[in-house]
């Protein structure tokens, strides 16, 4: 007999700024500025699990959007040529999905997170991270990674049916 158990996944990640604005039925959408490196974390944690509700997962690395995130992660972690926090002005955003978000102080902890929407910046980021492994620069500017933050939106309290909807429309933006 096989027992396939699933593992209720919770992370501690900081989420700068959060604010909250409740849907009509009991959704409520959590606002703020998430670090890549802890969405980067949930990622190596959890693999393509992670994404089970993204209808696009990554699209492959030679996408002009992934290119694009690609160049921008380069000109920050390697040449130094643009400031981290450019990263959350020049990028959509991301969207997660969560059993329940819990906010104290600058940390989130969230249980059981789905991306719904910025499987590319995830896998692109974690591409990048790892064929830059041996770099001495990016050894040298560690601090920086840690100083990339994107616009998270954390969906609680929907619906299945609501959570599709989202996914589709935040997908569509391509």
């Amino acid at each position: 007999m096989t027992v396939d158990q699933k593992k209720t996944h919770a992370y501690n990640v900081t989420i700068q700024k959060m604010f909250s604005h409740e849907g009509a039925n009991g959704e409520v959408m959590h606002l703020g500025l998430v670090k890549l490196v802890d969405l980067h974390r949930i990622y190596k944690d959890m693999g393509y699990r992670f994404f089970e509700r993204n209808i696009r997962y990554g699209l492959g690395p030679e996408n002009a959007v992934n290119r694009a995130i690609s160049r921008s992660l380069k000109s920050i972690l390697l040449e130094g040529k643009e400031p981290p926090e450019v990263f959350a002005f020049n990028h959509n955003g991301i969207s997660l999905f969560a059993e329940t978000i819990e906010y104290n102080d600058g940390t989130c902890h969230i249980v059981a997170p789905r991306l719904l929407n910025g499987a590319q910046t995830v896998t692109t980021f974690a591409g990048f991270m790892e064929s830059n492994n041996d770099n001495p620069k990016l050894a040298q500017n560690k601090e920086l990674a840690e100083s990339l933050f994107v616009l998270c939106r954390v969906i609680t309290g929907a619906p299945q049916s609501f959570v599709t909807t989202i996914t589709i429309n935040n997908n569509r933006q391509n």
